[in-house]
C-alpha cells in the first residue's frame, strides 16, 4: 500500500502479487488509480481483475462500474 500511495504503480503491483493473487493485485492498483481521480487507468485495471476471476471478483465489478461513471461525468482531456 505504501509503494500505491507514493505513486510507485509497478513495485505495487508486485508487492501486491505476494501478498495475494492477481486478480486482488490490479483491483488494489485500480484503487489507488481511482482515488487520484486517474479513472481510466483504473478502469483497465479493475477489468483485467474481472478476465483474470470473473465470477469471484465481485469487487472489481463494483470499482469498474464506479470508475466508468466518473469517466463519463469528467471532461474530455482532448
Amino acid at each position: 500500500m505504501a509503494l500505491a500511495g507514493l505513486k510507485r504503480y509497478d513495485e505495487a503491483f508486485q508487492a501486491f502479487l505476494k501478498a495475494g493473487d492477481e486478480a486482488q493485485a490490479y483491483n488494489n492498483v485500480g484503487v489507488h488509480y481511482y482515488q487520484e481521480g486517474r479513472y481510466e487507468e483504473a478502469a483497465k485495471c479493475f477489468q483485467k481483475a474481472l478476465e483474470i476471476r470473473p465470477t469471484f471478483y465481485e469487487e472489481a465489478k463494483s470499482n469498474l462500474n464506479r470508475a466508468l461513471e466518473k469517466m463519463k461525468e469528467a471532461p474530455s482531456r482532448e
